[in-house]
């Protein structure tokens, strides 16, 4: 099972949880206290959703809750410094690649923008996997 960490009204798995009510949130918690037990999922992501948080020490605790309920939590967002420098002083396997934010529209919309997008900037949307030793 998937766990998506600050769905939105974007849930990109089987369970989402988020700080605020919506329609695609089944369950309201923080990331930085997930209401699982250790190994509850096979994987979590979290899209867009670190660069709200109050700061490092936050950012750290939601990706040691992640990796507490699963084994592996994929990180997709902006490239937002303060947050990128914490996070990779984190152990941890980086797959970096670039990706289309969900806020850019229609699949259609996010086509063409990717397209416009040649060569990607690969340190503005970026997707950071985390594993567990």
């Amino acid at each position: 099972m998937k766990l998506d960490i600050g769905c939105g009204i974007h849930k990109r798995g089987d369970i989402g949880i988020d700080i605020r009510e919506d329609r695609a949130v089944d369950i309201i918690a923080s990331a930085e206290h997930l209401p699982f037990r250790d190994d509850s999922f096979e994987i979590a992501v979290s899209y867009e959703c670190i660069g709200y948080t109050e700061g490092p020490e936050d950012v750290i605790q939601s990706l040691n809750e992640g990796l507490r309920v699963s084994s592996a939590i994929e990180i997709y967002m902006w490239d937002e410094p303060r947050m990128l420098g914490e996070l990779l002083k984190i152990p941890h396997e980086i797959q970096r690649a670039a990706y289309v934010p969900s806020w850019l529209g229609t699949p259609e919309e996010q086509q063409e923008y990717e397209e416009e997008m040649e060569p990607i900037d690969w340190n503005f949307f970026c997707k950071y996997t985390y594993v567990r030793r």
